[in-house]
């Protein structure tokens, strides 16, 4: 069947030599995607879910980010759907493969902005915490989140619709295994992936960095110094509280940061050396490890979310044992301060029950052991 399939493509498009997947190859493939499939798909509905559901979660404007993060990792599940329809019906895959291709590059760098962005929002809430709320608005969440999605489906999706070729489809398909080619592409195509890269990749890491390091600048700062008497006052112990929940939260960033890396950086020099060597330099198995590895980022950013934040932790707990059924979720730290008013409020009117209602004995005994009970001797009384 192969070889059957092979000989006609080759009639119709003298380039494609490409092969399907050795039973070895579709066996490991497998058992790796169909983990992943369950994972992302759990993990990043749990994500939306959570944010939906949970007020402390849904008052904060970084979660408009997350949640649209954890729907771009939602949708890259057609793709490994794809992957998984190559490895056992590769003649039928072939045929949708530079489209699914195109969702692959545009879901990958509209990931890279949402990184970036959730970059920039723990620079603001660290760096500038009193004026946080003024610079982070949702109107600007919005506006960035508008840019993130819609600059790399532009790039990626509209503008190769301009230049298209035969020898720039050929070279797009060959990159995950669908054809082979041995040519490298048109320079039309190398300065459209030039500017890919420079503007979805190395300026928003060169952003993250930054950002990041001035943060730890100002982290080291701050550690090393001491005012006497700072613990004694409420409100700079409430605002250094505050201050290492953002940093937790930034380092569970960073995280997904290093998760994000270690999973991409070997597409994208593949990438390079396919461009400057061409795809048939790099060998099948190398091309299929890459492309596993980008399947499973998006399948970790849920994790990483549940080990770090006792919200997530808390919220992913309570859907999974059925408690997302009401219309929202409270934080543990807001049912504790409901808890405690209600509790106030009882013990207030039960110690004003005495005086208006008459309560019992006991209500009364108790009354006179708490107040003590002040006799004046009036004359003629």
């Amino acid at each position: 069947m192969g070889g059957s399939f092979n000989a006609s493509q080759s009639q119709t498009n003298p380039g494609f030599t490409a092969s399907p997947p050795s039973t070895v190859s579709t066996a490991l493939q497998t058992a790796v995607l169909s983990p992943t499939f369950v994972a992302n798909f759990l993990g990043n509905v749990c994500v939306c879910l959570a944010i939906s559901r949970v007020r402390s979660l849904r008052q904060k404007p970084s979660s408009s980010i997350v949640a649209s993060l954890a729907v771009s990792d939602f949708l890259l599940l057609s793709f490994l759907l794809f992957r998984l329809i190559w490895l056992y019906d590769f003649e039928a895959a072939s045929k949708v493969c530079e489209h699914f291709l195109m969702l692959l590059g545009a879901l990958s760098y509209v990931s890279i902005a949402h990184i970036c962005l959730l970059s920039c929002d723990r620079y603001a809430a660290i760096v500038y915490p009193l004026r946080y709320l003024t610079i982070v608005t949702t109107r600007r969440v919005k506006g960035a989140l508008f840019v993130a999605w819609g600059a790399p489906v532009l790039s990626i999706v509209v503008l190769p619709l301009f230049y298209a070729d035969s020898d720039s489809s050929l070279f797009r398909r060959s990159i995950i295994g669908c054809s082979e080619s041995g040519s490298t592409p048109s320079l039309v195509h190398k300065v459209h992936l030039s500017c890919n890269f420079s503007l979805f990749v190395a300026i928003p890491f060169m952003v993250m960095i930054f950002a990041y390091g001035r943060i730890a600048k100002i982290s080291w700062f701050q550690s090393n110094r001491v005012e006497p008497g700072e613990n004694l006052n409420p409100e700079t112990a409430e605002l250094r509280k505050k201050k290492r929940k953002e940093m937790k939260w930034m380092k569970t960033i960073v995280m997904v940061i290093g998760a994000f890396a270690f999973c991409y950086l070997p597409a994208f020099i593949c990438l390079m050396l396919a461009v400057k060597l061409g795809p048939s330099q790099i060998p099948n198995s190398l091309r299929s490890a890459v492309v596993v590895m980008i399947v499973i980022s998006s399948a970790l950013n849920p994790i990483i979310y549940m080990l770090r934040s006792n919200e997530f932790k808390r919220a992913f707990k309570r859907i999974f044992r059925g408690a997302s059924i009401g219309p929202k979720i409270e934080s543990n730290d807001t049912a504790r301060t409901g808890i405690t008013r209600l509790a106030a409020s009882t013990c207030a009117v039960q110690n004003d029950l005495p005086s208006f209602f008459g309560a019992p004995a006991e209500y009364a005994t108790s009354a006179e052991q708490r107040t003590p009970r002040l006799d004046l001797d009036v004359p003629g009384v």
